[in-house]
């Protein structure tokens, strides 16, 4: 009879033990699935890039401003005004190269390296691409700038 006790108790202990496990992994998955999930691009284009954001996740969420890292580690941005973003809702900036005080540093002559949204809880999320596309819009910058000396040359 002792055994049979001693054997009941282990088996409801290791029961209880899946049934923990199980209820932690459903708790995981669902708080996972149900906090705001951003994402976002970039696209460049001749005098511009334009930054997109998109809410994926159940719960809203409130971005504040779009940040612009520099080769020298300072970073510039732009203000939100608190742009709350529901469940599949997006934000579009377009930045053009006449934003001159976010893409361009004139302090320490820098151009921006990285882009990336700031919510209300100061959360970073980086822009997917964002380095390339800076990258292909400073040749383009310079190739255009390029060609303007080339034609100033032509004209004097």
């Amino acid at each position: 009879m002792e055994e049979q006790l001693k054997n009941i108790v282990v088996s409801a202990t290791k029961y209880l033990s899946v049934g923990a496990i199980f209820s932690f992994i459903t708790y995981w998955h669902s708080h996972r699935k149900d906090r705001a999930r951003l994402k976002t691009s970039a696209i460049c284009f001749t005098d511009s890039i334009r930054v997109k954001v998109v809410n994926a996740g159940r719960r809203s969420i409130i971005l504040t401003a779009l940040m612009f890292e520099h080769e020298d580690g300072s970073t510039h941005g732009r203000g939100l005004g608190n742009q709350t973003l529901n469940e599949n809702e997006q934000c579009i900036q377009d930045i053009e190269f006449g934003a001159g005080e976010t893409l361009y540093c004139l302090e320490s002559n820098t151009g921006a390296t990285n882009i990336y949204w700031v919510d209300t809880q100061d959360r970073k999320y980086y822009v997917k691409g964002a380095k390339r596309n800076l990258k292909q819009f400073w040749k383009r910058m310079d190739e255009a700038a390029e060609r303007r000396k080339k034609q100033l040359l032509l004209v004097s």
